[in-house]
């Protein structure tokens, strides 16, 4: 007989994930054109492909990212982003542009996920205690598709010097979603590894969202 699959892969393939993977996939469509831009002479050749300190990932370009105020910005994560890309692709401007767009299409699903769990939360403390499931679906949908396709991020996305915007969102979505997901997965009898993922992350999360863009914490 075959065993049951963990409830990992069931939560992994439940209704809020695949539709968290659909809206994202829709909007990383929706930006690809993005990877057909070039480096702008506006903050990119200063960042990137004028700056003669970028190079590869390495212990050398770790130390100058953790130790440099770049063009009156200090984010070292995302300047170590642009040499991830540097190692990957060269100074393609494609490869720049992707990052970007991926990062995007990333923080659309963890939108997704993080409205469709306030809503469990918010119909539990409600009178009656059940959650609408498809009600909650159709309401994290619209709100990820808000998200994601409006007008108002494409300079996030499109402009690789940018980075700093969504890669300081990814950091700062998953923190919220593990905060709110830790009450309601959590239990008496789970140990501390289970756990700890869970409430760490609310703590993590701030510092790598600051180290991609300072103005993350006021």
């Amino acid at each position: 007989m075959l065993a049951e699959p963990s409830n990992k892969i069931r939560k992994l393939f439940s209704s809020p994930a695949l539709l968290a993977l659909g809206i994202a996939a829709v909007v990383l469509v929706l930006y690809l054109p993005a990877m057909n831009g070039d480096f702008l002479n506006w903050d990119d050749d200063l960042y990137i492909h004028n700056n003669p300190d970028m190079s590869g990932l390495s212990l050398e370009f770790i130390k100058y990212a953790f130790t440099t105020v770049v063009n009156s910005n200090y984010h070292p994560l995302t300047m170590l982003s642009y040499a991830v890309d540097h190692t990957s692709w060269g100074m393609d401007p494609r490869g720049f542009h992707l990052t970007n767009v991926l990062l995007h299409s990333l923080n659309t699903a963890l939108v997704v996920l993080l409205c469709f769990n306030l809503i469990r939360i918010a119909r539990a403390d409600s009178p009656g205690g059940e959650v609408n499931d498809p009600m909650a679906l159709v309401a994290a949908g619209v709100t990820g598709i808000l998200f994601g396709a409006h007008p108002l991020h494409v300079e996030s996305v499109a402009w690789v010097s940018e980075r700093k915007d969504v890669l300081y969102a990814a950091f700062f979505l998953s923190g919220m979603l593990a905060y709110i997901r830790y009450p309601l997965d959590s239990t008496g009898s789970r140990c501390f590894s289970s756990r700890f993922p869970y409430q760490a992350s609310p703590w993590l999360s701030p510092s790598r969202s600051f180290f991609s863009y300072w103005t993350t914490i006021p």
